[in-house]
């Protein structure tokens, strides 16, 4: 985005070239030196003037850049504030005074915002759901082309493209296969992380259910980089789907190994320890998560409190049911689940002191 130094320092540029050939046009008279036919004063003066005009016509255009770039914050703040109606007015009058890729990048997310919305909103076999859904993502596909049409050297306008075509799957599979894995393949000739868009690509190919592609470019990612989290995390996933638990916990423990922050990925692996047997290490796993998450983290709460009732440690299960209670409905079927083995002993939950 052109700031505002930028607007007022280009034309300066201009003027101080001006300037300079002022100078030189001072030293051609002094010294009598004639480069044209047409005589240096003339020559002079034409050249004054090509730069001026030069000058105004960048200063216009900085100006009106400026104008699209405030159009742009407004539409970022009306975002913020899930006002999408007004956010898309204000990206439309950016894009209309000057167009940018980022402009249009920003109204597609918005246009995703606006189908989230329709999507939690409406029955999904409904005729004017699909047609409104049609409509936004058609949208969102001129939009990516356009940002792709103004810079075809930014990854990030083809992962646009490629995930507008994969929103376009649901009104046309094959086709809208085909062109996200196109466009997701050319981000990757682009993108540094060349891991992280075959794990994309492999996503859509599961969504596609084109098996045997997903799992060419999860191979493809983990050749580029064998301690890629984003691929060994979704290695795991895929064993566990074929309830190959091992191969699931070896790429799970692998992938938090690469990424320790990574919450998702430590959600996973407890899980997978969980469904082994494997207790105490689940139970580290969702310690880990809530320490990670400053204790935010309700689904590592809950499962840290499932961990504790399958390994039969009831006193730290009610330490943990106390906390949760503060955040799940107490009456709710997973809390009396949760509750059944305390409430059938005389273990009762500990005081607070």
């Amino acid at each position: 985005m052109l700031s505002f130094a930028k607007i007022i320092c280009l034309p300066f540029v201009f003027t101080s070239v001006t300037l300079l050939a002022s100078l030189l046009a001072f030293f051609i008279e002094r010294k009598g030196i004639i480069f044209t036919n047409i005589g240096y004063k003339k020559w002079y003066k034409f050249l004054t003037i090509i730069i001026l005009l030069l000058t105004l016509a960048l200063l216009a255009r900085n100006i009106l850049r400026f104008v699209a770039a405030n159009s742009y914050y407004k539409a970022s703040i009306a975002f913020t504030n899930n006002n999408l109606i007004e956010a898309k007015t204000n990206l439309d009058n950016a894009i209309t005074i000057a167009p940018f890729d980022e402009y249009y990048l920003a109204r597609i997310e918005v246009k995703t915002a606006e189908i989230e919305k329709l999507l939690s909103s409406s029955s999904t076999s409904s005729p004017e759901l699909q047609n409104k859904y049609k409509v936004l993502v058609e949208s969102q596909i001129s939009d990516a082309l356009k940002a792709v049409d103004y810079d075809n050297k930014n990854p990030k306008n083809y992962m646009a493209l490629g995930l507008a075509y994969e929103r376009s799957m649901l009104l046309s599979k094959d086709d809208g296969y085909k062109k996200s894995i196109d466009a997701y393949e050319k981000a990757r000739n682009l993108a540094s992380d060349k891991d992280y868009v075959d794990v994309i690509k492999a996503k859509v190919s599961f969504g596609a259910s084109k098996e045997e592609e997903a799992l060419k470019y999860i191979d493809s990612a983990l050749k580029y980089n064998s301690s890629s989290s984003p691929a060994l995390f979704i290695s795991s996933q895929y064993y566990a789907s074929k309830n190959n638990l091992a191969s699931a916990i070896e790429y799970g423990e692998k992938a938090v190994l690469s990424a320790p922050t990574a919450v998702d990925a430590r959600l996973s692996l407890g899980l997978l320890y969980v469904q082994d047997k494997r207790y105490n290490e689940a139970i580290q796993i969702f310690g880990t998560v809530l320490q990670l998450t400053n204790g935010q983290n309700v689904g590592a709460m809950y499962y840290l409190a499932v961990s504790y009732k399958l390994k039969g440690d009831k006193s730290n299960l009610a330490l943990v049911i106390n906390e949760l209670e503060k955040r799940i409905d107490p009456e709710s079927k997973e809390m009396i689940d949760l509750k059944a083995d305390i409430n059938n002993t005389d273990t009762t939950k500990p005081s607070k002191k």
